[in-house]
């Protein structure tokens, strides 16, 4: 016996509504026909588009239990592009897209005015659905950073720092389906990165990812070699940093790491 599918389409309308209770009596080359036509419309690229929106919703989720039970983000200024209005809200509230063959994998968009900052949108690669977890964490992160950059960090290398530390944090509360060897790509993207500032002199966008990428390293491997006690407390410095209390160059002190003792190669072991 098969189970009666429904695929409810609505708004695509265009699209055959498949209904088979058994294969009692029906032909094979009509089954046949019915397995393809199932299997086309799953490869269809609107279908695509619905599944991601629904993974997204999922993601959305994790984020939101992440955050607000273990690092709670701070209200930001959201601009609204279509409205051309400026309001004060959470970050989860900045409008999210996706994007195919994105040139990086996230980004956050906004504009400085008069000493504030505007978050307009925050675009993922549609193409790294694995690790979009991370991913949407990363730039959570960065509105908390962005939002009062000049004050929060001494050093421009460090601006990454956080965001790819909580990438790697977040990594362990969730499914192997939406993290897949979260730690084991950010390594292979970090190599990359050195490999192409080699070839670009003095990119200083390339040295802030590893400068970052190293001290986040740093910072993940003694925080997960921690008691749970010591784990709490580094979320707690991150927590007084989004409110804003003390800057990144304080918790890098605190935990004795720089650029010097983080090229230690037992760091980029997992």
């Amino acid at each position: 016996m098969y189970e009666l599918i429904v695929v409810d389409l609505n708004r695509f309308s265009k699209f055959k509504i498949f209904q088979l209770k058994s294969t009692n009596g029906v032909d094979s080359l009509e089954y046949d026909s019915y397995i393809n036509s199932i299997l086309d419309y799953l490869n269809n690229k609107e279908f695509k588009y619905i599944k991601n929106k629904v993974i997204f919703k999922n993601v959305r989720r994790i984020n939101k239990d992440f955050f607000d039970s273990k690092l709670p983000l701070q209200n930001v200024y959201i601009q609204s592009e279509k409205k051309n209005i400026n309001y004060i809200s959470h970050p989860f509230d900045i409008k999210v897209e996706s994007s195919e063959y994105f040139p990086q994998l996230g980004r956050v968009y906004f504009d400085s005015k008069d000493y504030i900052t505007y978050f307009k949108r925050i675009v993922l690669d549609r193409n790294l659905m694995s690790n979009i977890v991370s991913i949407y964490a990363h730039e959570l992160v960065h509105t908390q950073i962005e939002k009062n950059m000049y004050e929060l960090l001494e050093n421009y290398f460090d601006r990454e720092f956080l965001s790819i530390f909580i990438e790697l944090v977040i990594s362990n509360f969730c499914s192997e389906e939406y993290n897949h060897n979260a730690f084991e790509n950010r390594l292979e993207l970090f190599k990359r990165n050195l490999n192409n500032y080699k070839l670009k002199n003095k990119d200083y966008e390339l040295r802030s990812y590893i400068v970052s990428s190293l001290k986040a390293f740093h910072l993940y491997n003694y925080y997960i070699n921690s008691s749970n006690p010591m784990r709490k407390e580094i979320l707690n410095d991150i927590k007084r940093i989004f409110r804003e209390e003390i800057t990144v160059g304080t918790l890098l002190n605190k935990y004795e790491i720089d650029y010097d003792n983080s090229r230690k190669i037992k760091y980029l072991k997992r």
